[in-house]
């Protein structure tokens, strides 16, 4: 997290970025009408057009000051309909400062503007890459720049963050067809809730209409929504309901109020969104089998991560500890962990021991259920969300509501906006991108020997020590050469990755999530720029020692064209280790065909690439098994028992987690510890440092349910269930067509 030094820093430039911008451009500030822009600028307020165009824009990039993409929703009037049809071009640049040149982001996009219409919309998705404060933009109709409705310099721009300590932020798409002139917003609320103690819990919910794009909602932690407008909402356009389901298997959280405690309303939630299928491990069934033991090094490290979890007094949260609901099935309450050796307050749950010593409930029946949806969760709430029973309100508020840590943008992602990662290194593509020491050692021992007493005495014996003068330089000169060129062959040409990805897949409807890190090394550049589908989210991840000690100067540029968003600057720089989080959530036609029944089925690789291992579970719930499938091949499963499929996959999963290579790793955020106790500066640049961890995001934490490393049943997937392995890409983009992968590790989760 920011240090407070740096928090008060950010405040103070954001202030003097606003009195700058209203100081310096008096005719935009005047402009800002009903919280958002409006030009040309009118000083009574009446709507005017530009001279050269004949047209009125309105900006909103009013959205949650954060993390994921900003939806900036351009409204572009005139007075008449145009004769013919006009491109307009649309650049916006975002500044933490609001300095001439700063532009911390640009996003470009073109819209064509049709006849006959006297209105027309575009939304610019900004990813928040940084903290923003200042905006500036240029309109350009045809190939000319329309000054009226550009802004002639960086102005403030209109976030919602109200600075009054950590928030959850909730958005709630209304239903209603009418708007409040434009934008985005119709309400902001900010509310405070004390729920016990005196830890209260800071909200802020915007009302905004429903989005066309998953991505629109990414900057939210949760979407809250009242069961009578979700009925309504799912009549809705598909393009708005499919743009919710797919923020939500990608790992949003919806929170589903006044849905009362009936099973059936929580099987007409699930129905309402198109989340039936989408819960792939968690199957709450029985089995008598024993799992086998983890690896002892393995284990010991699962056992400190708990005892410091423990230590920090937070709840460890583990997707299998609910309550099953038979009417519901894939529905749950969660349970609630209670040490009856604790006397008095110091046990959380306390009072639900005193008012249920009775009852063998011990979870959040009668508050909500909840049930997986993909990499995300709904939570159907009998009342409201902060309307919590009396019997859970006792003892240390932060307990009731610790569990909902993992809503939060920066715990659910692993990284939080301008702050390093102190795991950037446990993916690093394979001697790529290192110094090349060893190299370094051979020439330089074979320079001093040559340079020094083989020159001299090849020169002495000629007679010719007078050349040393020329001799010495052109050695030298070739030692740098050769070193230079060793290095350039040795990380070779074009493009490589290594990526870590996880997908789930539901093929009775065609829609699959993926998230992914990936690694970058670009050795020559290719002559195309990178590019990713319109419907996949890119989040940089810094290295901590960069985030610690250089400030950050990012310069990144995105352009939007048609169904790709094409990275034009700043995201890949050549010859340079890069890494990022790539989340995507779309329809897609990738499968495994499967034909047969019981233990004869015929599977046919339709995701294109290479499996190394395909694991399937049948109607009947059966396992079978298959090795090493080429990419459109076709082989006959074979019978086996859970415990061989389960230790085929798991063996494989865990020898391929991301691992810090020798003398790596966590060594440089303990070092930053050790200076910054005793000086100043360093704790200063230590704010640039996290609290969220990659190994503990919405990823992480899934493959550890399916391996078992976080204590559940592992390869707990339900029937007509497979996963499948693969070391090249499948559902995660690359940016490039041609990229080299190197010891990538892609596992998809699917059912049939």
């Amino acid at each position: 997290m920011r240090s407070s030094d740096s928090a008060r820093r950010l405040l103070l430039a954001r202030s003097l970025a606003i009195a700058c911008g209203v100081l310096a451009m008096p005719a935009v500030a005047a402009a800002i009408s009903n919280n958002f822009f409006v030009l040309p600028a009118s000083p009574d307020g009446s709507v005017v057009y530009s001279p050269r165009n004949g047209l009125n824009l309105e900006i909103d990039d009013r959205w949650f000051d954060g993390a994921g993409y900003r939806p900036v929703r351009l409204r572009f009037s005139s007075v008449t309909p145009a004769t013919a049809a006009r491109r307009i071009d649309v650049r916006m640049s975002f500044s933490d400062s609001g300095r001439v040149g700063d532009n911390d982001l640009v996003v470009t996009q073109s819209g064509e503007m049709p006849a006959d219409v006297t209105h027309f919309e575009m939304v610019l998705r900004c990813p928040g890459v940084v903290a923003w404060s200042s905006v500036a933009w240029e309109v350009r109709v045809g190939d000319q720049l329309d000054k009226s409705i550009s802004s002639p310099g960086f102005v403030p721009t209109q976030n919602v963050a109200s600075g009054q300590g950590p928030m959850l932020r909730i958005a709630t798409p209304s239903n209603t067809e009418d708007r409040a002139e434009t934008g985005l917003l119709y309400a902001r609320q900010v509310t405070s809730i004390a729920v016990g103690g005196r830890r209260r819990q800071f909200t802020e919910r915007l009302v905004c209409e429903p989005m066309t794009s998953w991505l629109d909602y990414s900057g939210a932690e949760v979407v809250s929504v009242e069961l009578a407008t979700l009925r309504l909402f799912a009549e809705r356009p598909e393009e708005e309901v499919a743009a919710l389901r797919r923020w939500l298997i990608a790992g949003g959280v919806l929170w589903v109020e006044n849905a009362g405690v009936t099973p059936s309303v929580y099987t007409e939630i699930e129905s309402l969104l198109g989340v039936s299928r989408w819960r792939m491990t968690s199957t709450d069934e029985v089995i008598d089998e024993d799992e086998p033991p983890l690896p002892e090094s393995l284990l010991a490290e699962d056992e400190s991560d708990q005892a410091s979890q423990q230590e920090a007094d937070e709840p460890i949260e583990r997707r299998g500890d609910v309550t099953p609901i038979a009417e519901a099935p894939g529905w749950g309450y969660v349970k609630i962990e209670v040490d009856s050796s604790v006397e008095g307050d110091a046990s959380p749950f306390r009072g639900v021991l005193d008012s249920l010593a009775a009852s063998a409930e011990r979870d959040t029946r009668g508050w909500f259920a909840q049930r997986e949806a993909g990499f995300g969760r709904v939570l159907a709430f009998n009342k409201l969300p902060f309307d919590v029973p009396p019997q859970l309100q006792m003892g240390r508020s932060r307990q009731v509501f610790g569990a909902w840590q993992n809503h939060r943008w920066a715990s659910r992602h692993g990284l939080e906006p301008g702050s390093g990662s102190a795991e950037f290194g446990n993916l690093m593509i394979p001697d790529v991108g290192l110094a090349p020491v060893n190299a370094f050692q051979v020439l330089i021992t074979l320079f001093v020997l040559v340079i020094g007493p083989l020159n001299y005495w090849l020169l002495w014996r000629r007679q010719q020590l007078h050349l040393l003068v020329v001799t010495t330089p052109l050695v030298a000169l070739v030692a740098t050469l050769g070193l230079a060129a060793y290095a350039s062959v040795a990380d070779g040409f074009g493009v490589k990755a290594r990526a870590h990805s996880l997908t789930l897949l539901d093929q009775t409807s065609g829609e699959a999530a993926t998230w992914g890190r990936v690694s970058h090394y670009v050795a020559t550049t290719p002559e195309e720029l990178p590019s990713l589908p319109a419907d996949t989210a890119i989040y940089p991840i810094d290295p901590v020692w960069e985030a610690a000690f250089v400030d950050p100067d990012a310069d990144l540029a995105v352009t939007w064209e048609g169904d790709q968003q094409v990275l034009r600057s700043g995201w890949m720089p050549s010859r340079t280790a890069v890494q990022h989080l790539v989340v995507r959530s779309h329809k897609t036609g990738k499968r495994l065909d499967l034909v047969g029944e019981g233990a004869s089925i015929r599977v046919a690789n339709r995701l294109g690439a290479p499996l190394e291992l395909v694991v399937v579970r049948n109607d009947a719930g059966e396992w079978l098994m298959a090795e090493n499938i080429e990419r459109d091949g076709a082989v006959v499963l074979k019978p086996v028992e859970r415990l061989a499929a389960m230790q085929g996959f798991r063996t494989m999963a865990i020898s391929r987690m991301p691992s810090f290579p020798a003398g790596a790793g966590r060594a440089v955020e303990e070092a930053l510890a050790r200076v910054g106790s005793s000086n100043r500066e360093f704790r200063r640049m230590q704010g640039g440092m996290g609290g969220a961890t990659l190994s503990e995001n919405s990823q992480s934490r899934m493959l550890d349910a399916l391996t078992g490393l976080d204590g559940s049943r592992s390869v707990d997937v339900p029937p007509r269930s497979y996963i499948a392995v693969a070391s090249q890409s499948i559902d995660t983009p690359l940016g490039w067509e041609n990229v080299e992968e190197l010891d990538s590790f892609h596992v998809v989760v699917g059912r049939w």
